[in-house]
C-alpha cells in the first residue's frame, strides 16, 4: 500500500516578506486609532475659545467620537461581510484621514463634522484590527494583541505629550491636522 503525503509549498521569500508587510501594516494601522483623539483634550481651551465654544459644548465635542463608536461598532461586521474585511479597514483609514483634514481646515461646522467622521472610521477601525490579529496569528493571538495595544496607548501617549509643544508652533488647527500624515500614509500603504 502506497503511503500518501500531502503536499504543503515552502512559502517563497517574496510571500513571507508580503506576509510581513501586511503584519507590519496591521501594526501601522492600531498607531492611527487614538492619536486623533487624545490630541483633542489639551486643545479644548484653545479650541473652545476660537469656536466661541462653552465648556458644555467643548465636553461633547470630546465625547463625540465615544458615542460614534456606540453607535457604528454593531453595524461593522456587515460592513466587511459585504467589502471584506480588509477593504473596509482601508475605508476606514482612507475617511479617518479625509476626517482629520476636514476637522483640521473647514471651520466650525468642520470640526463638529470632522470629529464624527474620525470617530466612525475609529470605530471601524476598533472592530476588525483585533478580529484580523486574532486571524493572522492564531497561536501567538496574545503576542499580537499585546503588540496592537502597546501601538495603540503608546501613539496615544505620544500625541497626548506632544500636543501642547505642536499647538504653540502650528497652532491648534495644525496640530489637530498633523494626524492627517500617518493616517494618509497608511491609507497609500
Amino acid at each position: 500500500m502506497e503511503q500518501i503525503t500531502e503536499h504543503h509549498p515552502i512559502p517563497s521569500s517574496a510571500s513571507r516578506f508580503a506576509a510581513s508587510i501586511l503584519t507590519a501594516l496591521v501594526f501601522v494601522v492600531a498607531l492611527n486609532l487614538r492619536a486623533p483623539l487624545t490630541s483633542v483634550g489639551p486643545l479644548l481651551p484653545w479650541i473652545g475659545a476660537s469656536e466661541h465654544l462653552n465648556a458644555t459644548m467643548q465636553g461633547l465635542l470630546g465625547s463625540l467620537p465615544i458615542l460614534a463608536f456606540a453607535v457604528v461598532s454593531p453595524m461593522v461586521h456587515r460592513a466587511a461581510e459585504r467589502l471584506g474585511i480588509e477593504r473596509t479597514v482601508l475605508a476606514a483609514m482612507a475617511f479617518l484621514t479625509i476626517g482629520i483634514v476636514i476637522r483640521s481646515t473647514c471651520g466650525t461646522t468642520g470640526l463638529w463634522v470632522g470629529t464624527l467622521v474620525i470617530g466612525c472610521s475609529i470605530a471601524v477601525g476598533n472592530v476588525l484590527v483585533p478580529a484580523i490579529v486574532k486571524r493572522d496569528h492564531p497561536g501567538r493571538t496574545s503576542l499580537a494583541t499585546g503588540i496592537y495595544s502597546a501601538c495603540m496607548t503608546g501613539m496615544a501617549a505620544f500625541a497626548s505629550a506632544a500636543t501642547l509643544p505642536l499647538s504653540d508652533a502650528i497652532g491648534w488647527r495644525g496640530t489637530l491636522g498633523i494626524w492627517a500624515v500617518p493616517a494618509g500614509i497608511v491609507t497609500l500603504l
